[in-house]
């Protein structure tokens, strides 16, 4: 290759691209040395088809809301690292200092896992793994007095932490919204919500219907959980969480959260496109009445 770049004297083509190569390599490794060469995790499959990750890393980096990491795991990856996912920080009282990655088995490496899962007891394993990461952005929501969150399906994973972020200021009021098309998951996540509802600056609205695709994490034959919410998750009886069985109509949530005062608004989606586009629909249509600053943000609804 070098002979024919030299004849047409593209060499310094060459050499631009191993350099960036090169670059990019380096760099991989020192954020797999940034958070630690090999540390153990455990991974848990949970009813509607969804993995959780619980790991550790060195503590050289600090968790902020929208970081994301690349995981290679041991038995799963055979040497290719796995595809980027949100992480979120675990909750203090239940396993603090560690961070969570949630994947749907769809397709390839989440497959194996799957499998591999299944054939232990409970559906659940430790497993060896390497973090590279962290990458991603922080968008500055502290600076608004109220943020708006819409999270859809495995979304939640990038918006809750944004959230949780939030959840001691006593300037920035929180309303999160979640949309899932079954209460599968709230099997997994029940007691992040509870943790977060019972902040005093923290609203949490849960919408149960499959009008969005692209919200479902479950396979089509598994069955639909039925019965009292209540009884079913404890975590939710003692705390202000409103769970909903119908459409979300995100026209009213963005009308309600910007008519009501002239506080300073920032709206965060997480979720498909359908829904980044219904919500930013409604803020282009409120924007002009709006006396004080409204902001959007977005994140990638496919790192997950």
């Amino acid at each position: 290759m070098g002979f024919h770049l030299k004849v047409v004297g593209d060499i310094d083509f060459l050499y631009a691209s191993t350099a960036f190569w090169a670059s990019n390599y380096i760099s991989r490794w020192v954020l797999i040395l940034a958070s630690g060469v090999e540390s153990r995790g455990i991974a848990k499959l949970h009813p509607g088809g969804v993995i959780e990750l619980t790991t550790s890393h060195t503590g050289i980096w600090s968790f902020t809301p929208g970081t994301y990491v690349y995981l290679h795991i041991a038995k799963w990856s055979k040497g290719w690292r796995l595809k980027p996912f949100y992480i979120t920080e675990a909750p203090e009282q239940f396993d603090a200092g560690k961070i969570k990655a949630i994947a749907s088995v769809e397709g390839f490496i989440t497959d194996s896992a799957c499998n591999y899962l299944r054939r232990h007891p409970h559906a659940y394993a430790q497993v060896k793994v390497v973090l590279e990461g962290p990458y991603g952005m922080h968008w500055p929501l502290y600076q608004y007095d109220t943020n708006v969150i819409i999270c859809g399906g495995l979304g939640v994973s990038a918006g809750y932490g944004y959230a949780m972020s939030l959840r001691h200021s006593r300037a920035s009021k929180v309303i999160f919204v979640w949309l899932i098309s079954d209460e599968w998951p709230l099997n997994w996540f029940n007691e992040q919500l509870a943790l977060l509802a019972d902040s005093p600056n923290c609203e949490v609205h849960i919408y149960v219907n499959d009008f969005y695709d692209g919200l479902s994490t479950r396979n089509s034959h598994e069955k639909t959980i039925t019965g009292s919410i209540a009884s079913l998750y404890p975590t939710f009886q003692s705390v202000p969480l409103q769970l909903s069985y119908e459409r979300p109509n995100l026209r009213w949530v963005v009308f309600q959260n910007t008519m009501k005062s002239e506080a300073n608004v920032a709206f965060l989606t997480c979720a498909p496109e359908s829904v980044c586009r219904d919500v930013r629909s409604a803020i282009g249509d409120n924007i002009d009445n709006y006396r004080s600053v409204i902001d959007y943000y977005e994140e990638d609804f496919d790192l997950h």
